[in-house]
């Protein structure tokens, strides 16, 4: 975390979102201070959502949610790319909103 630009945001660091089929994928959410509604950023990663910087993003009044891939680092499930992004990606979307 970039504490030089974000020390100010609420942080929730490993959050399970579920899946339409039971499977929790692992996820951070860095959220502005403030308690308003923000727009959100969703990034998705294979590379480990650890090392996103959530400075700029929460700099700019967005919320960032980084989650690790089905089966990758602490999501739980099996790896298979590119075969459940689709379906992922939009359930989280779901659970966002």
């Amino acid at each position: 975390m970039d504490f030089a630009t974000a020390r100010d945001c609420r942080v929730l660091l490993d959050v399970k979102v579920p899946m339409r089929d039971g499977v929790r994928l692992s996820t951070s959410i860095y959220l502005p201070p403030t308690a308003d509604p923000h727009p959100v950023v969703l990034v998705r990663t294979a590379y480990n959502r650890v090392g996103m910087q959530p400075g700029p993003f929460v700099k700019c009044g967005l919320a960032l949610v980084v989650q690790d891939c089905r089966g990758r680092y602490d999501s739980a499930g099996e790896c298979y790319p590119f075969t459940s992004e689709a379906e992922d990606g939009y359930d989280t979307l779901e659970w966002i909103g």
